[in-house]
């Protein structure tokens, strides 16, 4: 499982630490030296840090006194903090949903990103951590909550700007199950920096091992999200911007029938020959506004009241079922990101 003879002796080293119950002065100050921004936490099963406002603190001038006199644990700030670390935590089910997300990272990027690029890899005392870092010009992004189990219990979660996490070599007692977090590859003095395009595969892939129950408000459906750089986007957001409204309408046997400088387009209904039945894009709103009282599902609608392309799409399609709409459109980003990740790391690999 280690890349190399140091990354094992590195580890060997942490559990001696822990076996021997010693101070941690020494480990810490390895830490600190490779980029992390350390903060002491209790050793009583919280894992809560022993300072409020941690965030605010910088505890590198005083760490013989938090991690040599007295009994600390140690943690890792994530975020820009440390380099822009983010951790990818497995937590529910975590040994099966661990493998079977790095089954389906391989599968889509050919390649297994734990072993091509090293990543660390950490057992905690009931999950899994998998350490990376975002590169100097992309923000660290707040952690999410990317699958849960039926139950609604975390699966998949990133751990980012503003959060913390438990290092190897801090005391047994740290966790309330009292196992060691035990480094099982790849060397925590090296975290590599990885390309946004392979953490957002990361991000899908995640996504896609999420069990929830459907829920009835279309709102909470849209946090079946990917990340972007600059915020958000949901599966709505995506299927509004990058569809057209031919997309939307032909297949379910619209015509065109005219279109402006403006970007106004006019639409015959199905069964009708002649006449406007909808416009699209009225003073630059990209929503349809529907005139005929036959065009079902889509119904008679003003400009207060028109459809969105999501809305026309779940109602032509789904008979107004946003839950269906919604995962039918996730799945079909889904296919197109992985193409498209796929076909940039496969000019990447070509291009040397």
């Amino acid at each position: 499982m280690y890349d190399s003879v140091e990354d094992k002796e590195f580890q060997e080293k942490i559990l001696k630490i822990v076996e021997s119950g010693a101070n941690n002065y020494e480990l810490a100050d390895l830490y600190d030296r490779s980029g992390y921004h350390l903060i002491p936490l209790n050793t009583d099963g919280s894992k809560s840090p022993k300072v409020k406002g941690w965030q605010y603190r910088d505890f590198a001038k005083n760490q013989r006194y938090w991690y040599g006199s007295k009994p600390s644990a140690i943690g890792f700030a994530c975020g820009s903090k440390s380099k822009n670390l983010e951790v990818l935590d497995f937590d529910a089910d975590a040994v099966e949903t661990f493998k079977l997300w790095r089954e389906n990272v391989s599968s889509n990027l050919n390649k297994d990103p734990i072993e091509f690029y090293n990543l660390p890899v950490v057992e905690t005392g009931k999950g899994i951590h998998v350490y990376y870092r975002y590169p100097e010009d992309v923000k660290a992004p707040k952690g999410d909550v990317f699958a849960r189990t039926v139950e609604q219990k975390v699966k998949i979660e990133t751990r980012g700007e503003g959060q913390y996490i438990v290092a190897p070599g801090s005391p047994l007692s740290t966790h309330s199950s009292g196992k060691p977090y035990k480094l099982i590859h790849g060397n925590l003095l090296k975290v590599p920096v990885l390309p946004e395009l392979i953490i957002n595969s990361f991000y899908y892939d995640a996504l896609e091992l999420d069990d929830s129950p459907p829920k009835e408000n279309v709102e909470i459906i849209q946090a079946q999200k990917v990340r972007k750089k600059g915020g958000i986007e949901t599966p709505v957001d995506w299927f509004n911007r990058v569809k057209t409204w031919k997309d939307v309408l032909t297949p379910f046997g619209w015509r065109l029938t005219a279109s402006y400088a403006s970007g106004m387009q006019h639409w015959c209904r199905p069964g009708k020959t002649s006449g406007i039945s909808a416009s699209s894009n009225f003073n630059g709103n990209d929503t349809l506004i529907v005139f005929s009282t036959n065009a079902l599902p889509l119904e008679e609608r003003s400009i207060s009241g028109s459809y969105s392309k999501f809305w026309a799409y779940a109602h032509l399609k789904f008979n107004g079922d946003e839950k269906e709409a919604v995962r039918a459109i996730s799945d079909e980003r889904y296919e197109n990101e992985i193409k498209r990740l796929k076909s940039i790391f496969s000019g990447e690999v070509q291009n040397g």
